[in-house]
């Protein structure tokens, strides 16, 4: 009886663990568009071309999980991550 409680809390225990493992790779290969990587807990007020004038404000949004553009890109309206020198200038 005590065998088999044991196997069982094995089971148990590498069930657990497997089913933890491929959450935890699931996290790291989400899907991002090119020039962005997935962050857990980014900036809730993301750096883009329309709000290049605020970037020296304080951010009061929560941080977010989601797909952000990669270091020297910035979004631009249509969405994609683009060189911050190619935004336009108005």
């Amino acid at each position: 009886m005590r065998a088999f409680f044991a196997l069982l809390v094995l089971a148990i225990f590498a069930i657990l663990g497997s089913v933890q493992s491929q959450a935890a790779q699931g996290q790291g290969s989400r899907a991002c568009g090119k020039e962005e990587s997935f962050h857990r807990c980014g900036s809730g007020c993301e750096r883009t071309c329309l709000n290049q004038k605020k970037w020296s404000e304080e951010c009061d949004k929560p941080c977010i999980d989601g797909c952000f553009c990669n270091e020297g890109f910035l979004r631009d309206a249509t969405g994609e991550c683009i060189r911050s020198w190619l935004c336009r200038k108005d």
